[in-house]
């Protein structure tokens, strides 16, 4: 009867694992539907500023100008530069709004542009941190959801950096190995111990992790204090999926 009795409880422990764990495994899935459906809605209000507001602040902006060239009046030509001028800077503020929001390039010319652009603009002109990109040129076809999720990674990434590290330089590298995208986030800034924060939701790293294994890839940590940070992310590619699929049906 006691032999009866643990095998019962085992099989009870046994069972409320395999509940927690498909729990926790439908808690990962909802909070990458949740950042997809995120980046949607931030692309979808992106693209109306920009295809909307933008453009109806450019039209008018050119109208005023050529009122402007066509009076005489000093006494209305200041009011119309000062209005054309205060318009040239609400649409430099639209525009950068609407690439906080979304980034356009990812959409238009893909991931390594959008990457490129955003570690130029964001991290080196607006902090002063020096930036290398490098990319290896091989074709790298990735899913949209896909696409979304790894430049959110690397963005929230380099945001790290100028949060944590106190970095002068940063390198940022994507090449394909196989049938996987791979991207290198590398510092020379103050690094730390991966055990200590790789689980730490408020440090980044760890949001990062969950949403590369809802996309079956993963992420490695090669960090310690005073030697900087390297952070490498893996993604399946869209032609491993698609051969994944070719030998399930064969």
């Amino acid at each position: 009867m006691l032999s009866l009795g643990i095998a019962r409880d085992i099989s009870d422990r046994k069972k409320t694992e395999r509940k927690l764990f498909e729990h926790q495994a439908h808690l990962k899935s909802l909070a990458s539907e949740l950042s997809l459906t995120e980046e949607r809605e931030r692309h979808r209000l992106a693209t109306d500023l920009h295809d909307q507001i933008s453009q109806a602040l450019v039209f008018s902006r050119i109208k005023l100008q050529q009122l402007h060239a066509s009076v005489s009046s000093d006494e209305i030509a200041g009011p119309l530069e000062e209005v054309c001028n205060n318009l040239d800077r609400i649409i430099q503020d639209t525009r950068t709004l609407t690439f906080d929001l979304s980034s356009p390039i990812l959409y238009e010319l893909g991931f390594e542009a959008a990457v490129s652009e955003w570690l130029e603009e964001q991290i080196g002109k607006k902090h002063g941190i020096k930036t290398r990109f490098k990319n290896d040129c091989r074709p790298k076809p990735l899913e949209d959801d896909i696409r979304i999720l790894l430049f959110r990674n690397v963005r929230e990434l380099l945001v790290n950096i100028v949060k944590h590290a106190n970095a002068r330089n940063v390198k940022v590298s994507i090449g394909r190995i196989r049938h996987q995208i791979c991207i290198c986030v590398q510092d020379d800034g103050v690094g730390f111990n991966p055990a200590e924060v790789a689980s730490k939701a408020g440090f980044g790293i760890f949001s990062v992790r969950e949403r590369l294994e809802q996309l079956a890839g993963h992420l490695e940590i090669e960090s310690e204090p005073g030697r900087g940070t390297k952070i490498t992310m893996m993604a399946p590619l869209k032609c491993d999926k698609v051969s994944r699929q070719d030998k399930i049906r064969h």
